[in-house]
């Protein structure tokens, strides 16, 4: 099997799947990354502190203080392609799809992590009303980003907070997925 990212028509029930097998080798930096509650621990140094910005692909996007150099300190938020992504641009989006049961295609799409803010909190429940204000601000902005995009139906926002939910990192952070499909179920609820 491939590592590249891959989308997949379950033959039963006709909805689509991502298969990216490459996220398993996604680096575990939770304490007790089975399911367990979290604690505040971690990873250190953790790649998404100040300071770290090279262990993390170029931002696409930040909030940061005039004059800071991208992709170095002085921010408060940060987007970066996600590492591990469940979808990739450089997947061309195949109008058709491929041959047997599940019906794959290629894995096209854009994964992003969005770094909330620069203190290491561990829960969205500690940001600042203002840090809030931003995390939307940049969901926004990167949805219209990839609006522009002919070849994208759809992006999903979502937060995996302690490794009980999924996460890997404990810094708060959220991940954005656009994707050339919308969901079946969600196409359905728009068409009611």
């Amino acid at each position: 099997m491939s590592d590249e990212p891959e989308l997949r028509r379950d033959p039963v029930t006709g909805r689509w799947a991502v298969i990216a097998p490459a996220r398993a080798r996604r680096p575990i930096g939770l304490p007790g990354h089975g399911p367990t509650p979290r604690t505040a621990g971690g990873r250190h140094p953790c790649p998404f502190c100040p300071g770290q910005e090279g262990e993390t692909p170029h931002e696409v996007y930040a909030v940061r203080d005039p004059g800071s150099p991208p992709d170095g300190p002085g921010w408060q938020l940060r987007v970066v392609p996600n590492m591990y992504p469940a979808v990739s641009p450089a997947a061309p989006a195949g109008s058709g799809a491929g041959g047997g049961p599940f019906a794959p295609a290629p894995g096209f799409g854009h994964a992003e992590v969005l770094i909330d803010c620069a203190e290491h909190h561990t829960s969205p429940t500690e940001l600042t009303g203002g840090q809030l204000a931003e995390v939307f601000r940049a969901y926004r902005a990167r949805m219209r980003a990839f609006s522009a995009d002919p070849r994208l139906a759809h992006v999903a926002v979502f937060k995996n907070v302690g490794a009980e939910a999924g996460a890997s990192l404990a810094h708060a952070h959220s991940q954005l997925i656009a994707t050339p499909f919308v969901p079946e179920l969600l196409q359905a609820e728009l068409t009611a």
